[in-house]
């Protein structure tokens, strides 16, 4: 069943600020990843497309609001690890789902969850 799946998946989970030096960005979600790994793209580009279909109330962006090879813990894990035995995403969600007068979380996480599993089912079949 894991005949194209990599040794290593590491899917890494942060938070950013909804408007930084003023400036509102314009995501609830976004995917992190080095788009010079096909493997990295490849998920990253089909998790976006099920989500947007799932839940089009959420506008998930690719390598937003920061760009996937900048520094962080799955771009330390890619200096060591090959492109065909490690995949690392970085999942950023919107800290407006967290604040004082959040959006309901469950309005982000189960649609995520939920397609997020089926994207790796058929990443990996």
């Amino acid at each position: 069943v894991l005949n194209r799946a990599p040794a290593a998946l590491l899917l890494s989970v942060h938070s950013f600020t909804p408007k930084l030096k003023n400036v509102v960005r314009n995501a609830d979600i976004g995917l992190l990843y080095d788009p010079g790994r096909p493997l990295e793209k490849t998920l990253c580009q089909d998790w976006q497309q099920r989500l947007r279909q799932k839940a089009p109330q959420l506008l998930v962006r690719r390598n937003y609001p920061y760009r996937g090879v900048a520094d962080g813990l799955c771009t330390s894990f890619r200096k060591f690890l090959p492109a065909q035995r490690f995949v690392g995403i970085e999942l950023e969600l919107n800290q407006k789902y967290f604040s004082e007068k959040p959006v309901p979380l469950e309005e982000l996480l189960s649609p995520l969850l939920a397609v997020l599993q089926i994207s790796l089912q058929a990443w990996a079949a």
